[in-house]
């Protein structure tokens, strides 16, 4: 077994970490989170609670205790920070490579034509 592998014991549950911009999408991130719950894992997400310590340090700390990786994304790319090259959004997919994923990704629509 490898230092890195983690044991849980019963009394823990799997933790999935939920990746999307804040701004958009509340409805898939809550229904995620009800997924989630009803499959007695427990949900993580960066906005979940106060943040005492810098935003890169929460989120990278908050990817490390999870075990699965939920993204769920659609029109925006994320916040850029000073001294950063990527946004977060793509920082927390980047970090969470080697964990099992899922992935959601919303379409547009497509246009309809009107007939006339």
């Amino acid at each position: 077994m490898a230092e890195t592998d983690v044991i849980l014991t019963a009394d823990q549950r799997v933790r999935v970490f939920i990746s999307s911009a804040p701004e958009e999408l509340a409805a898939e991130r809550a229904a995620a989170q009800r997924a989630i719950r009803r499959l007695h894992l427990v949900p993580v997400w960066y906005e979940s609670e106060a943040r005492p310590h810098p935003p890169r340090s929460m989120y990278r700390a908050y990817l490390e205790q999870s075990q699965v990786f939920v993204g769920i994304y659609w029109q925006r790319y994320g916040w850029v920070a000073p001294g950063m090259e990527i946004s977060g959004l793509e920082d927390e997919y980047r970090l969470a490579a080697g964990k099992p994923m899922l992935l959601y990704f919303k379409g547009v629509p497509p246009r309809t034509r009107s007939r006339g």
